[in-house]
This record gives structure tokens, C-alpha cells and sequence, in this order.
């Protein structure tokens, strides 16, 4: 029986260390810190740029960002940071999507990707539009 046990804990030794592993990679991926400038430099390159350092990618209308002034310098900053400082005073928002590093610019639009916490609560004036419908039915 001890056979059995030692080539099994040889694979869990080995899973363990890569679990720790891509843990690490994991945890570090999510809190990169981004060097750009934003002097002399177009929107869409400002954005390319953006995209090659944080392995993120981007998906907007080239129409949303032309005329958007980016003249920040970030020093080790967030992809988060970096877009609510430049984005702020326009119509554009972000939606990030950390597993799949992609980031959605959107216009007037802002997504939530929680309900709160009322949302399945029942107020009176719904429930008495349930009940008429209902005895209508």
C-alpha cells in the first residue's frame, strides 16, 4: 500500500506547487502597474499604447475617442485609475472584465454587474399591480 502512496503524493506535491503558481500569476496579473504618458500623443495611440502594456483589449467606437485630450502622465497606476482619471468630465465609461482582459468603453452607458441589494424586494405598488393582473388572468 505505501507504493501506491508515494507516486500519489509525488502528483500532489507537483499539483500543489503549480496551484500556489498560478495563484501567484493570478494575484499579480490583476494588480499591474502601468507607465504611460499622454503628451504628444493621439487618443487612438494614447489607447494603443494602453492596450500593449496592460495586455488588455479594448473595444470602442474610434468616433467616442477622437476628440478625448489625454495629457496625464501615470506613474505605476491601474488600468483602473488610468481610465476613470482620463474618461472623467465625458460621456464615456468603462466596463472591465478582469478574467478576460477586455475593457469596454461605452457612451452614456453604464453597466452594473450586480443587482442591489432592493432589486428582489417587493414594494407594495408592485404587488398590487401583480395581484390585478393576476385576477384579471
Amino acid at each position: 500500500m505505501t507504493l501506491f502512496l508515494r507516486p500519489h503524493s509525488f502528483f500532489l506535491k507537483k499539483g500543489s506547487l503549480l496551484t500556489i503558481f498560478l495563484m501567484v500569476q493570478f494575484t499579480f496579473s490583476q494588480n499591474t502597474s502601468i507607465t504611460i504618458t499622454g503628451d504628444s500623443k493621439t487618443s487612438s495611440e494614447f489607447f494603443a499604447e494602453l492596450e500593449d502594456k496592460s495586455n488588455y483589449t479594448f473595444f470602442y467606437l474610434d468616433d467616442w475617442i477622437e476628440d478625448l485630450e489625454v495629457k496625464e502622465n501615470f506613474v505605476d497606476a491601474s488600468i483602473s485609475e488610468i481610465l476613470d482619471a482620463i474618461l472623467s468630465g465625458t460621456t464615456l465609461n468603462f466596463y472591465l472584465l478582469e478574467e478576460e482582459k477586455r475593457v469596454f468603453l461605452l457612451q452614456n452607458t453604464v453597466v452594473y454587474d450586480e443587482l442591489p441589494p432592493s432589486f428582489y424586494q417587493q414594494n407594495d405598488s408592485m404587488a398590487s399591480v401583480r395581484v390585478v393582473l393576476e385576477s384579471r388572468g
